[in-house]
């Protein structure tokens, strides 16, 4: 889990933070930042956090 501001801050882009998942800069509606989010997708980011797995213990 990250956290603000420790992880992250206003300068970090989903893509970076490993949350790309929860956007979706292809639908149609208008959005503030849409073409920059396209663009940091399809160039790449200057950084990544690395993605964190949870196991259970005993599981």
């Amino acid at each position: 889990m990250l956290s603000y501001p420790a992880d992250m801050d206003a300068q970090t882009v989903p893509f970076e933070a490993g949350l790309a998942r929860l956007i979706n800069v292809d639908m149609e509606a208008a959005r503030i930042g849409k073409k920059v989010l396209r663009a940091i997708r399809d160039q790449g980011t200057r950084r990544n956090y690395p993605d964190s797995q949870l196991n259970a213990i005993g599981h």
